[in-house]
């Protein structure tokens, strides 16, 4: 029987690759696929190291800020306790007024951040020394000599009293919060924001109580932020571009932000802290309301 013929299109010879074809390609593709993995590897590792250098900076940043504001919170506490080491250790004589307000003309000259320091005695006097926005100090005052005002003094380069500039009739501080707070706490501490009679700068004071041999509470010493004072310290903090800081109370409560001029609203005469939840501020409400959600109580921080 005879052999068909093969159909010539399943009968053609199959084309030849050239040998360096064979050998080189894959060479070729080991590499590309190589090159391709490290560059992805490297790709994500590059991600990695740049998310963990962002970190690292921002932790940093954090910390010098925290490092600052604590500095800048902790001196008016400092200034009260060396005042209550002075007059504890007898070298700062209540009785004595020139010299009560010449020692606290001196001091507030070496702290800058400080707007007002004050020493007021149980017994019926008040003295301070509050920094002027020409970077001078007047002197605040009353006693038996002012008759129920409080009166206070610029001064001259010595440190004495020279013109009255201003008076505030019927003034009796053992009726106002700051001392009534500060004597009742018994400790050191912050009372809460006010607006001051004389200068009606928004004011923020640290306290401390003097006591004697018998546990009796015989002055009450001050030191005094002003709210433009921390927002102006906030201000100057090196943060990025898109960053910002402030402070909260444990109430949620807005102190002071570097965006901001004002934290506080003014509602039929009274001043009122304005509610970080509620802020116009994007970064500041965004912020406040995360600490909310992951603590729920701002005490537990």
């Amino acid at each position: 029987m005879p052999k068909l013929p093969l159909n010539p299109l399943f009968c053609q010879p199959s084309p030849k690759l050239p040998l360096r074809f064979i050998v080189i390609v894959p060479f070729v593709l080991q590499i590309i696929a190589t090159v391709g993995l490290v560059g992805y590897l490297s790709f994500t590792n590059g991600k990695r190291a740049i998310k963990d250098l962002a970190n690292q900076l921002q932790d940093e940043i954090t910390a010098r800020i925290q490092q600052k504001l604590n500095i800048f919170l902790d001196t008016p506490h400092l200034v009260n306790q060396l005042n209550v080491n002075a007059i504890r250790l007898n070298q700062l004589n209540l009785q004595e007024i020139n010299d009560v307000e010449r020692h606290l003309w001196q001091q507030i000259q070496s702290f800058d951040s400080i707007g007002v320091i004050g020493i007021t005695s149980t017994s019926g006097s008040m003295i301070a020394v509050s920094r002027q926005d020409n970077n001078k100090f007047n002197i605040i005052i009353t006693d038996e000599s002012t008759e129920g005002e409080l009166q206070e003094y610029a001064t001259n380069a010595q440190g004495v009293r020279t013109n009255l500039t201003k008076v505030v009739p019927e003034y009796d501080f053992r009726l106002r919060p700051w001392y009534q707070d500060g004597i009742a706490t018994g400790k050191a501490g912050w009372g809460e924001m006010f607006k001051s009679l004389i200068d009606e700068r928004v004011e923020i004071m640290a306290t401390q109580p003097v006591v004697n041999n018998d546990n009796n509470a015989i002055a009450l010493v001050s030191a005094t932020l002003t709210l433009s004072q921390l927002h102006d310290f906030l201000k100057q903090l090196k943060i990025s571009k898109s960053g910002e800081a402030f402070i909260l109370n444990r109430y949620g409560q807005l102190i002071a932000s570097s965006a901001t001029s004002e934290s506080f609203i003014k509602n039929n005469g009274n001043l009122e802290l304005i509610d970080a939840f509620n802020s116009n501020d994007p970064l500041v409400n965004s912020a406040s309301q995360h600490l909310k959600d992951r603590f729920e109580d701002l005490n537990q921080i």
